[in-house]
């Protein structure tokens, strides 16, 4: 079972087109369930699966949350007013939940309002670069306040998370755990199902790696 190349994450609108009841049929069929499984169970599991996947996925992750703080610095140190403004008002929900941390007295993120103002939007600027700024590293580089890259890509944990939560649904639809490792050379009924998961809502991510390495990690906790 090949990664795809393609790794475009579907939207939340496409999920009930994408995992449509035929979709869904053809998984409980990919899986081998019996007459007896829960169907509609399963079908229920494997979409609040998806949709726990693709919210995962949406929110930044510590690199874009950097990048959003680099590039409003970049902006508010430059005086670029109108960037500084459309930066401002673009920022992430995480990114300003984050920022609220800061906890400098006084200080907080503008409106973008206050960078249009001539009265105000040289303030607003260097209320940023203060707010941004914890100090200066060697070379005048200046030194953000801003979250540290995480070892391991959010995506990869998303992606083992949804895969967990397609063997729960298996496990509730059956009455069975499913299989919690896969032969790359003969991947069984509910490695391929998973595949088939994966491909649709996590492109690129292989079934067979995620299942063998979920069980590795479970048997280095117990």
């Amino acid at each position: 079972m090949r990664a795809k190349k393609n790794r475009h994450i579907p939207a939340p609108q496409q999920l009930p087109r994408i995992l449509d009841n035929k979709f869904v049929q053809g998984l409980a069929q990919q899986a081998k369930l019996s007459l007896s499984a829960n169907i509609p169970g399963f079908a229920a599991a494997i979409r609040d699966a998806a949709r726990r996947y693709v919210a995962a996925m949406a929110t930044p992750s510590d690199v874009v949350m950097r990048d959003e703080i680099k590039a409003l610095y970049s902006a508010a140190d430059r005086h670029r007013y109108k960037e500084t403004a459309t930066r401002i008002g673009k920022l992430s929900k995480q990114t300003q939940a984050f920022l609220k941390t800061r906890g400098v007295a006084g200080l907080a993120i503008p409106k973008p309002k206050a960078l249009i103002n001539r009265a105000t939007r040289d303030k607003a600027c260097e209320t940023v670069g203060r707010l941004l700024r914890v100090g200066m590293k060697k070379g005048g580089k200046p030194l953000l306040y801003a979250p540290q890259p995480r070892q391991r890509p959010p995506r990869r944990k998303a992606e083992l998370e949804f895969v967990m939560w397609l063997e729960v649904a298996y496990l509730e639809a059956t009455g069975m755990p499913p299989p919690l490792t896969a032969n790359p050379q003969r991947p069984g009924p509910f490695a391929r199902m998973v595949q088939t998961c994966l491909d649709r809502i996590a492109p690129g991510a292989n079934a067979v790696e995620m299942l063998n390495e979920l069980h590795r990690r479970r048997k280095l906790k117990g």
